[in-house]
C-alpha cells in the first residue's frame, strides 16, 4: 500500500496516532505475513529470497514491539505520540521509498 498511496497507511497512522491498537495490528501482521512466507516459500521458485523476506516481516515485527516498549518506557506515552506526531508529517515525502 505505501507503494499505491502512501498516504492510506500515514492517514491511518496520524487518526489512531493515541490508539494502542494499532500498534498490536501491526505486529500481528508482520508476524502473520512473516510466517506465511516461511512456511510457504517451498512452493515458490524462488525459495530461499521468499523465506529471507518472510524472516525480515518476522523480525520487523518483534523488533517494532521491543522498540516501542522501550520507547514507551523511556519517553512515556504523552511524549510517543508527540513524537509520532511530529514525525509523521515529515516522513511522507519518503513513503513510497520505505
Amino acid at each position: 500500500m505505501l507503494l499505491v498511496n502512501p498516504e492510506i497507511i500515514l492517514g491511518i497512522l496520524r487518526n489512531n496516532i493515541e490508539n494502542s491498537a494499532i500498534h498490536v495490528t501491526t505486529f500481528i501482521v508482520r508476524l502473520v505475513v512473516g510466517a506465511l512466507l516461511v512456511t510457504q516459500s517451498g512452493f515458490s521458485r524462488f525459495p530461499l529470497m521468499i523465506e529471507l523476506v518472510g524472516w525480515v516481516f518476522t523480525v520487523a515485527g518483534l523488533s517494532l514491539v521491543v522498540s516501542l516498549a522501550v520507547s514507551l518506557v523511556v519517553i512515556e506515552r504523552n511524549n510517543f505520540c508527540k513524537s509520532m506526531t511530529w514525525m509523521l508529517p515529515r516522513f511522507q515525502p519518503y513513503g513510497r521509498f520505505v
